[in-house]
């Protein structure tokens, strides 16, 4: 589940989204609908955590409906940076060194698994959890020999698949990244040509201002 401080971030989170307040059943199908039922709030933790939310100023509610303070806003303004640096730093490091427990077949099951049985399309691989020095490992614990043929060739099987998906996800983002540029030097363009047509008005003091 989340860590208290990530979870009341989360809640004052969702509260930012519904400035008009939203009530208790809400916010618990919200953390449905954001993070899946595996993850959903019972009341006997989301309470708890509104009503100390409550009592440090940082939500309020006017008994059926939540809504989220300024001081609530600013408190995610200042701690959501560190607890987002905290966890990318923290989860890559969980990840690999619980893989390393697991046998090497179930390791690249988790690295690249297909959708569904007999597919060849390898479903969400993390290019940042792939740790290619556990497999060095467990390729050199593979002994040099015939009956090893097959399993190596599945091996290269995997990791090409995980590459392709790798490649393609990171292609998405920089074509994401490229069309949100676009929109930006488009901007621009609109804003430098409202700006040409300024003109130059001449104050009191015998300087000009652009209007």
């Amino acid at each position: 589940m989340f860590p208290k401080l990530s979870l009341d971030l989360v809640i004052m989170s969702i509260l930012d989204d519904f400035p008009e307040g939203i009530t208790g059943y809400a916010l618990v199908e919200e953390f449905k609908k954001r993070f899946g039922k595996e993850r959903a709030l019972s009341p006997g933790t989301l309470y708890p955590r509104l009503n100390k939310l409550k009592a440090e100023n940082f939500i309020e509610d006017d008994g059926k409906v939540w809504k989220i303070k300024d001081e609530g806003k600013q408190r995610l303004e200042k701690n959501v940076p560190d607890v987002l640096s905290k966890s990318l730093e923290f989860m890559p490091m969980l990840y690999k060194f619980l893989m390393k427990t697991l046998p090497f077949p179930r390791r690249m099951d988790f690295m690249c698994h297909p959708l569904n049985a007999g597919d060849k399309v390898p479903c969400n691989p993390q290019p940042d959890l792939f740790d290619a020095d556990s497999i060095v490992v467990a390729l050199d614990s593979i002994p040099d020999e015939g009956k090893a043929i097959p399993r190596l060739e599945e091996i290269k099987e995997q990791l090409d698949r995980t590459k392709k998906s790798i490649e393609k996800r990171l292609q998405d983002q920089i074509n994401s990244i490229d069309a949100l540029v676009k929109t930006i030097d488009e901007k621009l363009e609109r804003c430098n040509a409202e700006k040409a047509s300024w003109k130059h008005i001449p104050v009191e003091d015998g300087t000009f201002e652009d209007r």
